[in-house]
């Protein structure tokens, strides 16, 4: 997937997720038009078909709405968000932000992103 991100001339380098340690398999990916920015989207499966969405795109988690529940892991601020049933976790890696998204149980949501962001 990566390659095919890069092939696509993102002007950014794209992390896709191994997630296989934490029983997530990936399960393709696209090009997605954010507003006016290009997007790296991508999904996961997990057990019990647990879907986990990853999206990463040229922005600043400050220019996100209000009302975020703030978490530090490692120096990183997440900002977490439920809604309608789903748990948003963003964090900045760069000029990147990374978003991870699912229904499932929120707190895993929040540390899959722990587990996966890294400081830049």
């Amino acid at each position: 997937m990566e390659k095919f991100f890069s092939e696509e001339g993102f002007p950014y380098q794209t992390r896709v997720f191994d997630l296989g340690m934490m029983s997530y398999r990936l399960l393709g990916g696209r090009v997605h038009k954010l507003t006016t920015h290009k997007s790296a989207f991508f999904v996961y499966r997990g057990k019990g078909d647990a879907i986990l969405v990853c999206q990463m795109y040229p922005g600043k988690v400050t220019e996100l709405h209000a009302g975020a529940v703030l978490r530090e892991n490692k120096g990183i601020q997440f900002y977490i968000y439920r809604v309608k049933g789903l748990t948003l976790a963003f964090w900045q890696e760069g000029p990147i932000t990374c978003v991870l998204t699912s229904d499932i149980d929120p707190e895993q949501v929040v540390q899959l992103a722990f587990a996966k962001a890294v400081k830049v």
